[in-house]
């Protein structure tokens, strides 16, 4: 099979830019065969995964897909989260010693999927509450992978096989700890 190259032409300024959301779960390691589409460019199916959703609606948010040594791609994620709270600290502690799934959703529609194969890393979590009312109250999180081809892009979460947890209001006890069941599945407020 031979290589298709291909130029490209300045297209429209009319794309927009910015994170509008983040989507974090616990990473699996799955076969290739079960992660459908094209390497490093598209992706068209993945095992049904729940996913939690951040909204990053704050300035200061970048993603970049960058090539290094061995032909692979370094994906890196800085994200800012207004408003330090109760709920936030724990579900963002959860997520401090293992292996993460990461979708980042551009404010275009389109999503990328960081970690396809190795999963990725929270590398710092700081939170920032500032010293004067106007300051900024949130947390600061850097989340790297690395690749062995660029992230692949998707605009449907439902359609490739994500949904979203829409659980709130979880159940916290005296500990500030999240209850959950026998099934290790978090209680909420009915």
């Amino acid at each position: 099979m031979s290589q298709t190259y291909k130029g490209r032409t300045e297209p429209c300024n009319n794309d927009i830019g910015g994170i509008k959301n983040v989507y974090l779960w616990k990473w699996e390691q799955y076969a290739q065969t079960e992660i459908k589409g094209v390497r490093g460019s598209s992706l068209t199916s993945y095992p049904a995964t729940v996913v939690y959703q951040f909204e990053t609606l704050s300035d200061g948010n970048t993603y970049e897909d960058s090539l290094i040594e061995d032909n692979a791609y370094e994906q890196s994620l800085s994200v800012t989260l207004k408003k330090a709270d109760l709920e936030s600290n724990i579900d963002l502690q959860s997520y401090q010693n293992i292996i993460l799934g990461v979708i980042v959703e551009g404010y275009n529609g389109i999503f990328r999927l960081m970690g396809a194969s190795n999963g990725v890393e929270l590398e710092n979590i700081s939170t920032a509450i500032g010293s004067g009312k106007s300051d900024f109250n949130g947390y600061n999180l850097t989340l790297t992978g690395r690749e062995r081809f660029k992230a692949p892009l998707f605009t449907n979460l439902n359609e490739v096989g994500f949904g979203i947890d829409t659980g709130s209001n979880y159940l916290i006890s005296e500990l500030f700890e999240i209850l959950t069941d026998e099934n290790n599945n978090r209680l909420i407020y009915a």
